[in-house]
């Protein structure tokens, strides 16, 4: 149960951190948030053709 609460800590500082540093530089949360969607999109995409088509 301790590892838990010491993993939900770190957790909640990681969300602090990109607080901060998505408010500083708001280029860079647009970057993190398309970086993020094509992630989601090249893997819950099986077949290539199809993922390049939604990217593209």
């Amino acid at each position: 149960m301790e590892s838990l609460v010491s993993g939900f800590k770190y957790f909640l500082s990681l969300v602090w951190y990109a607080d901060i540093l998505f408010t500083q530089y708001p280029d860079l949360k647009q970057a993190y948030s398309l970086t993020h969607n094509l992630r989601v999109i090249l893997t819950q995409t099986k077949n290539n053709s199809l993922a390049h088509a939604k990217v593209g």
